[in-house]
């Protein structure tokens, strides 16, 4: 959640309307390098919606969730999307942190 803040207050709180999840990128890699995009069309269409959320490239995210796109085009998109997300993505906590909290 993100707060707008001033120098003396808090002015509004903003949350996002949607939360993606996280996406197992090397098990969408696999399923993509198998059965092509159209497949995996859940999996695509919720790491699109993670892509957006961290501020990934919009047109990769766009080419990525354009189904008239050929496939080719879509698979070099996901490579290099998932990338980005993966250097974009806050690290998980460590279960021992989380175990002490």
């Amino acid at each position: 959640m993100d707060a707008i803040t001033t120098t003396t207050q808090t002015v509004a709180t903003v949350s996002p309307l949607v939360t993606a999840t996280r996406v197992d990128l090397d098990a969408l890699a696999l399923a993509i390098a198998e059965d092509g995009v159209a497949a995996s069309t859940p999996r695509v269409l919720s790491l699109v919606l993670e892509a957006r959320e961290l501020g990934a490239d919009a047109s990769l995210v766009e080419l990525l969730a354009d189904e008239t796109a050929g496939e080719i085009v879509r698979m070099r998109a996901f490579g290099m999307l998932a990338g980005q997300v993966e250097s974009l993505r806050r690290p998980l906590p460590h279960p021992a942190d989380i175990l002490s909290a």
